[in-house]
């Protein structure tokens, strides 16, 4: 009897441990994050620790890469909305009508192009290095073709809302809405078309090249969903429409300005850690160990500099957002905060958009589910068997094995391989084996009321052999 006391206290001792765990995480949410258990990870297993972060080294959010650009004809566009103003003497709704005209294309321009940017830096790619002679009767390629007539088709629907915007103020000046790019019907020879690593029209004016940049398209692509579903959500009206424009390519200029201006520095860093894991490895000894985690860790927080001051400016944009919105519109409810692509789960799972989201709320709910059931006896040897498989890579992400590095803290003890999340692993095997649940807790009713009537019934039935 005696044993039978004891080891329901065990299960209620381990339960309120795992308990009080999950409810101290669910009342500060804002404090606890899975990803430092994550990246804090050592040992044989930490790079499966490390896999289960999408981007943790953040390589793919600040890649260089070959992009496609077409600055020269936005910066014309930009231009051409600024004599419109002038040259009408457009007034403040009109002006703002104007500025939301040009953001509408310039991101359809700019989507166009990321969607169509691996076969552009292909096509240059390819004339680098093939032999260029004869162009002058060479045909234009037909891909450089529908280049430019689609980015002709968004040109041609930029006037056309200009014209529309000043019809009140009189007939359109034809010099005035020239286009730039070259019309598909034209005869046109690859020499004239394109030069070098450019796309240009006749007269020389850049249309579309590739240079070497950090797009930023994870961040650029969640800020733009979330301009987007307030535009859906709250239907503001045209001063908000345009405030909102506004705040978005304000702070997507101001993160391309960011990577551009740390680039040499991002570039030299992803540089450092190639070569430190070349070189990781090659020492056993104790002070080799400790460089080498120091220098891991240093190379961390370089990257997770940049990062955070990329998630600063989205939570930054974020909230401005909301402060553009009046009560009414607040009333709707608060949209998510913005999440990198890369970060992204393909489908929002009960308002839970990021892989590290679901980590803290499956680790925080888990908890709490274990807890209560161990506490309360319900479905006792699956509760069990949860908490030991969650102690189990408590231990593989912080062995106790004293030739890792780093050791674990003085204060927590010292420990071969056995240590107090080990014992609480043991324990909570040895209980999953046992009928615990069924002595002192809520299985001992379903076993009753649920269990052995089912079983009587299926060995009436036949359906079960019966026990000699």
């Amino acid at each position: 009897m005696l044993a039978v006391v004891l080891l329901i206290a065990l299960r209620v001792s381990i339960g309120w441990h795992f308990l009080y765990e999950g409810v101290w995480k669910i009342r500060h949410a804002d404090e606890f994050s899975a990803v430092p258990f994550l990246m804090q990870a050592k040992g044989p297993a930490a790079e499966l620790f490390y896999a289960m972060l999408p981007d943790s080294d953040g390589r793919r959010r600040l890649r260089t890469r070959p992009v496609a650009t077409a600055k020269p004809l936005i910066d014309a566009w930009r231009a051409l909305r600024d004599k419109v103003i002038s040259r009408y003497e457009l007034e403040e709704l009109e002006r703002k009508g104007a500025e939301v005209i040009f953001w509408d294309h310039q991101e359809r321009l700019e989507a166009y192009l990321r969607r169509e940017n691996e076969a552009i830096v292909a096509f240059f790619r390819a004339r680098a290095e093939s032999q260029q002679s004869g162009e002058a009767e060479q045909p234009l390629p037909e891909q450089v073709r529908r280049w430019l007539a689609a980015i002709g088709q968004i040109e041609k629907s930029y006037h056309q809302a200009l014209q529309q915007l000043v019809a009140g103020h009189g007939p359109a000046d034809p010099k005035l809405f020239q286009p730039l790019v070259p019309g598909t019907d034209q005869k046109l020879t690859l020499a004239q078309v394109v030069r070098g690593s450019t796309i240009r029209n006749p007269a020389g004016r850049r249309i579309l090249g590739v240079e070497l940049a950090i797009p930023g398209w994870e961040y650029n692509t969640a800020w733009l969903a979330l301009k987007n579903e307030a535009m859906r959500r709250y239907r503001p009206s045209p001063e908000q429409r345009h405030a909102i424009q506004e705040l978005y390519h304000r702070y997507k200029e101001s993160a391309e300005q960011y990577l551009a201006a740390n680039r040499e520095f991002i570039e030299a860093h992803f540089a450092s850690v190639d070569r430190f894991r070349q070189e990781q490895g090659r020492g056993n000894a104790a002070f080799q160990k400790q460089r080498a985690w120091e220098r891991k860790r240093e190379l961390r927080q370089e990257v997770n500099q940049w990062l955070s001051e990329l998630d600063g400016m989205g939570q930054a944009f974020w909230r401005a957002v909301w402060d553009v919105l009046d009560e009414d519109q607040r009333a709707r409810g608060m949209m998510a905060e913005p999440v990198p692509t890369t970060h992204r789960l393909p489908v929002s799972l009960l308002g839970i958009d990021s892989v590290t989201e679901l980590f803290d709320a499956a680790i925080t709910y888990g908890l709490t589910a274990i807890g209560v059931c161990l506490v309360a006896g319900l479905f006792t040897r699956l509760a069990c068997v949860g908490a030991g498989l969650f102690l189990v890579m408590v231990i593989l992400s912080q062995p106790a094995w004293p030739s890792i590095y780093p050791p674990a803290p003085p204060e927590a003890g010292h420990a071969l391989l056995v240590d107090k999340n080990f014992v609480e692993m043991v324990a909570c095997f040895a209980l999953a084996t046992t009928a615990v649940g069924r002595w002192g807790g809520v299985d001992f009713f379903l076993s009753h009321w649920i269990g052995r009537p089912l079983a009587r019934r299926l060995r009436e039935e036949g359906a079960v052999p019966r026990e000699p």
